[in-house]
């Protein structure tokens, strides 16, 4: 039942923790609720999104790559208005833009990508 859902998690895995923890912390200004080193040979970094309740993983493993999926395999971060999306897009001016197949994305918000190619969208849910 969903009433019982506590957690919600995305895991990624990236080719390069250092490069996601600028891109995520440094960069877009997530906090971090949660690190692991080498657990059965895995490193990572866990996000609160915006908070412990909704989290991404960013993990790491020598023997595992990156798949930045297809064009609407999106990672939706929403902002309260257009101008705090626009503000976080300005702390990562190295992301390369993009577009998502559906259109919704070109209107409401900004898709980047991250040092891996996933998707990023910087969503404004209130329309301004």
């Amino acid at each position: 039942m969903i009433d019982r859902l506590v957690r919600t998690r995305v895991a990624l895995v990236v080719g390069d923790l250092r490069a996601s923890r600028r891109f995520y912390v440094e960069g877009l200004d997530l906090p971090v609720v949660g690190e692991f080193e080498d657990h059965e040979g895995w490193w990572g970094l866990i996000l609160g999104l915006p908070d412990a309740s909704h989290q991404l993983e960013l993990t790491w493993h020598r023997d595992a790559s990156p798949s930045s999926g297809g064009p609407d395999d999106l990672l939706v971060l929403g902002f309260a208005d257009r101008a705090a999306a626009l503000a976080a897009r300005a702390r990562v001016p190295e992301a390369d833009e993009t577009r998502p197949d559906n259109p919704w994305w070109w209107t409401r918000g900004v898709t980047v990508t991250d040092p891996d190619g996933h998707r990023v969208v910087l969503h404004w849910v209130d329309p301004d």
